[in-house]
C-alpha cells in the first residue's frame, strides 16, 4: 500500500530465486589483490544486487548502493522497473550481506550518491540533485528535497549530473558531463542558475540547502566521479575520452579549464581543444588512468596498511582493476601515476568505491561489459589480511576557539591533527588572515598552509577583497605555490598586484599558478590595465591580453564559461589587430577567438593572419579551424567540399611557402576533384616536402588522373626511393582492374627477381596481393611477399614479446594506409587522412603497445558505446554498422565496415538490434606479415 513502510530481508527462498537475466553463480574467476597485504572478498551478488553504480558506507557499517535498472534498459528487461537506493547489512558477521532495505525508489538514470550522515544522503540522477532525509531513522521512505534541476533536451544516461564530494564547510561538489553539446540551464533551489551548452563537462558546487550555485571548472568529457582529500584538494576522473586517450585524473581548482569542448567535436582532436594542457589557457592532467574510470576516493582510513593514507584510489571499469595514485607535489599541483592494486578478468567491472568505518573498502561491480542493464551485479570488500596492531587515532575536533588555535600551532603534531584546528575556526567564521600569516611564518607545510588559505577564503567571503590580497603580498607565500594558488583563485582585489599577476600568467612555468593568475586578472583587472598588456612589445603579454579579454566575455557572442557578464564587450577592431599581430602565438589565439564566437565580419580579415608573420603549424590549423566554424560546419560532420576547395587553392598558390602549401595539400580529402592541369603542376614541383605531400595525395585521390601520376612517379628515377615506393603502394588500388598498372607491377616483381629494381620489387609484390596472375608472376610474387598471419600464427603472436618493441614507424605508416594491407585508413583517420566510421587515431599511441596489439587481434573485446555495432532492420533489408546520428533531413546515418555510409529514411526503419562484435574485422592480422604487424604497432605507438 502507498506510504506503508516495509523492510525487505533476504531469506533462503529469496536467495534461491535467481534473476531471469543470470544466475548468482558466475563462472568467471574472482578478482585478486596485487598487493599481497590485501585480500578481496565477495559481499553481495545478484539477485541481491544488480548493475550497481555509486556506493557509500555509513558509520554503522551499512553499505548503501544505487541499483540501476534504467540505464539502456532492453525491451525484454523483467527486473525492477526503476533505479533505487538499497542498504545492505551483514547482521551475522560472516562477511556476506544477509539483510537488504529499500531506502528509496522510483528514480531514473540515478548516477551518484553521498552520505552526509546516517540519515541524510545526496542522490543525483541525470537531471536532478536530491537530498533525502530519514527523519525517523528506520532506513526507509525518507523525505525528499530537490536541490538543483537540469533543464535541457539532453537525455543520454551518463553524461548529465554525476558524483558528489562534500568539504569541511559543507559545500557540495558535483559534476556535469558534456551533455552531447545540448544547451542547458542548471537551476538551484534558491533560484541561482548557470547556463551553457557545448563547452564540455563542468564541475559545480553549492551549499547543502541548494544555494549559491557556481561553476568551478570546465573542459571535461565526463567528470563522472571526484573526491576531496583531507586537505581539501579536489580530484576528478574523466570517464571516456573518445579519440583522446588516456582517460584523465585531474586536480580541479577554481577557474581551471581542462580543454575539452563538445562543440568542437566529440573526438576532442580539434585545434581549439586540449587534453593535457596543450593550449595556453588550459591545465594538464595529473595522470592517465585505466579505461572508463568511474569511482574515486582519497583514502584516510586505518584498516589498510599505513602507506595507503592520503593515496587516491580509483576504479577502472574498462581495465578491470582498482588503481592507486600516490601524490607527489609538483609546483601548485601534483604528479602521480596509476599503480593497480586489485585486478580481475573481463567480468570484473568496478564502478563505485567507498571507505567503511573499519578502514576496509567496498566496491560495486557492474560485472558485464554491456552498457545495457543486464541483471548481474556484485559488491566486493577489500581489507588488510592482518589487522594493524598500532592504529593511529583519528584526530578529535577541538571544542573551543582557544583549543583550536592551540591545535593549529601544536609543535610535533601531524598536519592532519593541526588541520582540525583550522577547520574548527573556519566553521565558526573565526579564522583570521593574521592566523594564516602566522602559520606561514612558522614554516607550515604547503599542504597545511594551502588548506588554511582555502578555509579562510571560503568561510569568510568578505575577506576576498582585502585579507587574501594582503596574504599574497606577504613574502612567505612566494615559496608556497599551492597556498599562493589557493589565495589567487579566491582574491577579488588585485590592486597593486597586477604586474606580478601579469608576469605569472604570461611567463610562469607552473600551469596552475598561471591559470590562477589569469582567472584573477579576468575577474578583477580593469579594461585599461588589459589594454596596457596588449600594447607591450613582449608577445607573451599581448597573448595574455587576448586570454583575459576572452575570459571576460570577449565580443559578447560566445560567452566564456567563466565570464561574469560585468565586462563591456570587446570591439571587433581589437580582435582584428590581434589577427595582424606578428607573433604566431597571438595570431593563433585571435583566430580561435574569431572562430569560437563566429565573428563573421572578420572572415575576410582572417586571411591576413597568414601574411602577418611566420606561419607555424598551429597558426595554419587555427586558420582552417576558424574558417570552418565561421562557415557553420559541424566539427564532427562538416562538409568536405568547402574546406577542400580552400585547401586546394592554398596548395596550388606558388607564391606561398612550400611548407605551407604541403600542409594544405595534406589536408585535402580523397574525394576532392583535382584537375588534370593541377596534377601536372604538382608533378613538376621540386621541393621535397611538397613532392611527398603530392604523391600521398595521388595515392588517395579518386580522380582518374591519379593513376597516370602514380605511374609516372613509380617509373621515373628523378623521384626518391621513398616517393616511388609510395606511388607503387598507391597503384595497388588499380591492380585488379587496370591492365597497364598490373603489367607495371608485375614488371617490378620480375625485375627484383632478376636483380633489378630491388628497392621496389617487394612493394610491388605487396601491391599485387589478391590479384589474379599468371603462374610465373604468381610464383615470383609469393617469393617476395612475406607469409601472412593465419589463425594459428595470430594466436602465437598475441603473446610474442618481440612485437611489444621495435619496428619501423615509417614502414608502419605505409602499412596503415596501404590499399592491399589491413586497410586501417578505410575506417580511421590520422591527421586529416582516412575514413571517419571508426574513432580518430591521431593520439592512439598513448594507450600503450600492449593495448594496441589487443585492439588489433581481438577488436570485440572492448567496444566503446559510441562505436557499438547494430543491425538496422528496414522494410527492404538490413544493414550492420555503427550509428552516425541523423542527416540534416532526419534520416538515420549508419557507418558500414567498408567505410561507406547508408542513410535510412525514418519511414523505412523497423528496428535496430545490438551486436556483440566490433565493426573492425576479427581477422585483420590475416592481411599482414609479422614484420608488417610490428611496423604498424611502431607507427601507432608514435602517435601521441
Amino acid at each position: 500500500m502507498p506510504g506503508m513502510k516495509r523492510r525487505v530481508i533476504f531469506s533462503a527462498a529469496f536467495s534461491a530465486a535467481l534473476s531471469a537475466f543470470g544466475s548468482s553463480a558466475l563462472s568467471a574467476a574472482d578478482p585478486e589483490s596485487i598487493d599481497e597485504r590485501l585480500t578481496i572478498e565477495l559481499f553481495a551478488e545478484n539477485p541481491q544486487i544488480v548493475t550497481p553504480i555509486s556506493i557509500d558506507v555509513d558509520s554503522r557499517g551499512r553499505v548503501w548502493v544505487i541499483e540501476s535498472n534504467t540505464h539502456f534498459k532492453p525491451g525484454d528487461y523483467k527486473l525492477h522497473p526503476t533505479d533505487r537506493v538499497l542498504i545492505f547489512e551483514d547482521s551475522d558477521g560472516d562477511g556476506r550481506a544477509d539483510r537488504r532495505t529499500r531506502f528509496t525508489d522510483g528514480l531514473t538514470h540515478a548516477m551518484g550518491m553521498k552520505l552526509l550522515d546516517d540519515r541524510r544522503v545526496l542522490v543525483t540522477t541525470r537531471r536532478e540533485v536530491f537530498l533525502y532525509t530519514d527523519e525517523d531513522g528506520d532506513g526507509q521512505d525518507p523525505k525528499r528535497q530537490s536541490l538543483a534541476k537540469l533543464v535541457s533536451k539532453g537525455s543520454y544516461p551518463h553524461n548529465g549530473l554525476c558524483g558528489f564530494a562534500v568539504d569541511e564547510l559543507g559545500y557540495v561538489y558535483f559534476g556535469f558531463g558534456e551533455n552531447l553539446g545540448e544547451d542547458y540551464e542548471l537551476v538551484a533551489a534558491d533560484g541561482s542558475s548557470v547556463a551553457g551548452g557545448g563547452e564540455g563537462g563542468s564541475m559545480f558546487r553549492m551549499r547543502q540547502d541548494g544555494s549559491d550555485l557556481e561553476r568551478l571548472s570546465t573542459g571535461y568529457w565526463n567528470p563522472f566521479h571526484h573526491c576531496l582529500d583531507v586537505f581539501g584538494n579536489l580530484f576528478v576522473v574523466d570517464n571516456d575520452p573518445d579519440s583522446r586517450p588516456p582517460c584523465r585524473l585531474m586536480h580541479c581548482v577554481a577557474g581551471s579549464d581542462f580543454g575539452y569542448r563538445f562543440s568542437l567535436g566529440r573526438g576532442g582532436l580539434h585545434p581549439f581543444s586540449a587534453w593535457n594542457g596543450e593550449l595556453p589557457d588550459t591545465v594538464p592532467m595529473m595522470a592517465g588512468t585505466g579505461e572508463a574510470p568511474s569511482g574515486l576516493i582519497a583514502y584516510e582510513g586505518f584498516g589498510l596498511p599505513e602507506d595507503y593514507r592520503g593515496v587516491i584510489l580509483g576504479t577502472s571499469w574498462g581495465d578491470h582493476r582498482i588503481e592507486a595514485f600516490r601524490l607527489q607535489p609538483e609546483g601548485a599541483s601534483f604528479k602521480t601515476f596509476a599503480k593497480p592494486i586489485i585486478r580481475g578478468d573481463k567480468s570484473f567491472r568496478p564502478v563505485g568505491i567507498a571507505i567503511a568505518p573499519d578502514g576496509s573498502l567496498y566496491i560495486s561491480d557492474w560485472v558485464d561489459k554491456s552498457y545495457n542493464v543486464h541483471g548481474r551485479g556484485r559488491i566486493w570488500r577489500v581489507r588488510a589480511k592482518t589487522e594493524a596492531k598500532d592504529r593511529a587515532m583519528v584526530p578529535v575536533m577541538p571544542k573551543t576557539e582557544a583549543l583550536a588555535k592551540e591545535r593549529l600551532f601544536q609543535t610535533g603534531a601531524t598536519d592532519r591533527a593541526r588541520l582540525q584546528g583550522a577547520v574548527f575556526l573556519a566553521r565558526a567564521k573565526k579564522l583570521e588572515a593574521m592566523t594564516v600569516r602566522e602559520l606561514a611564518s612558522l614554516a607550515a607545510s604547503d599542504d597545511l598552509l594551502a588548506a588554511a588559505v582555502r578555509l579562510y577564503g571560503d568561510s569568510r567571503p568578505e575577506e576576498r577583497k582585502s585579507g587574501l590580497a594582503d596574504l599574497l603580498r606577504y613574502g612567505t607565500f612566494r615559496e608556497r605555490p599551492r597556498a599562493k594558488m589557493e589565495a589567487m583563485v579566491r582574491t577579488e582585489n588585485i590592486f597593486g598586484l597586477e604586474e606580478e599577476f601579469r608576469d605569472i600568467a604570461s611567463k610562469g612555468t607552473d600551469p596552475f599558478l598561471r591559470i590562477a593568475a589569469l582567472q584573477a586578472l579576468a575577474r578583477s583587472a580593469p579594461r585599461h590595465v588589459v589594454d596596457g598588456f596588449a600594447k607591450r612589445d613582449d608577445e607573451d603579454h599581448r597573448l595574455l591580453a587576448v586570454l583575459i579579454l576572452r575570459r571576460q566575455g570577449g565580443c559578447g557572442k560566445g560567452v566564456s564559461p567563466f565570464a561574469t557578464g560585468k565586462a563591456k564587450p570587446v570591439d571587433l577592431a581589437v580582435v582584428e589587430k590581434f589577427l595582424r599581430d606578428p607573433s604566431p602565438k597571438v595570431r593563433r589565439a585571435a583566430l580561435q577567438w574569431a572562430g569560437d564566437e563566429k565573428l563573421q565580419d572578420l572572415e575576410k580579415v582572417m586571411s591576413a593572419s597568414l601574411d602577418a608573420g611566420p606561419v607555424t603549424r598551429e597558426v595554419f590549423d587555427a586558420f582552417l579551424a576558424a574558417e570552418s566554424l565561421l562557415r557553420g560546419e559541424n566539427p564532427d560532420k562538416r562538409g568536405r567540399r568547402s574546406r577542400d576547395t580552400a585547401l586546394a587553392i592554398l596548395a596550388m598558390d606558388g607564391k606561398k611557402p612550400a611548407s605551407l602549401r604541403a600542409r594544405a595539400l595534406r589536408g585535402v580529402s580523397s574525394v576532392h576533384g583535382w584537375s588534370k592541369g593541377e596534377f601536372a603542376r604538382l608533378l613538376k614541383e621540386t621541393d621535397s616536402e611538397l613532392r611527398r605531400a603530392a604523391v600521398r595525395m595521388f595515392s588517395d585521390a579518386t580522380s582518374p588522373e591519379a593513376k597516370s601520376a602514380l605511374l609516372r612517379v613509380a617509373r621515373s628515377d628523378q623521384y626518391s626511393e621513398e616517393l616511388r615506393r609510395q606511388a607503387i603502394a598507391g597503384l595497388s588500388r588499380f591492380a585488379s582492374t587496370d591492365v597497364e598498372v598490373k603489367r607495371a607491377l608485375v614488371g617490378l616483381v620480375q625485375g627484383f627477381i632478376s636483380g633489378e629494381n630491388t628497392a621496389f620489387g617487394r612493394e610491388a609484390a605487396r601491391s599485387l596481393r589478391g590479384v589474379d596472375l599468371d603462374p610465373v608472376s604468381a610464383e615470383g610474387r609469393t617469393k617476395l611477399d612475406g607469409k601472412l598471419l593465419d589463425k594459428s600464427a595470430a594466436e602465437a603472436v598475441a603473446s610474442d614479446p618481440s612485437l611489444l618493441s621495435g619496428g619501423d614507424a615509417t614502414e608502419g605508416e605505409l602499412v596503415f594506409f596501404h590499399p592491399s594491407g589491413p586497410r586501417c585508413s578505410s575506417c580511421h583517420t590520422i591527421g586529416a587522412r582516412g575514413g571517419t566510421v571508426g574513432p580518430q587515431l591521431s593520439t592512439i599511441g598513448r594507450i600503450g603497445r600492449q593495448k594496441l596489439l589487443e585492439s588489433i587481434l581481438t577488436p570485440s573485446k572492448e567496444i566503446a558505446p559510441q562505436f557499438a555495432t547494430w543491425t538496422y532492420v528496414t522494410l527492404f533489408g538490413a544493414h550492420v554498422g555503427i550509428s552516425l546520428g541523423e542527416s540534416p533531413d532526419g534520416k538515420l546515418r549508419v557507418g558500414l565496415a567498408d567505410s561507406g555510409v547508408v542513410e535510412i529514411p525514418r519511414e523505412q526503419f523497423v528496428e535496430r538490434r545490438a551486436n556483440k562484435a566490433s565493426l573492425m574485422p576479427a581477422d585483420l592480422h590475416a592481411s599482414m606479415t609479422k614484420k608488417e604487424l610490428r611496423d604498424l604497432l611502431a607507427y601507432l605507438e608514435s602517435l601521441r
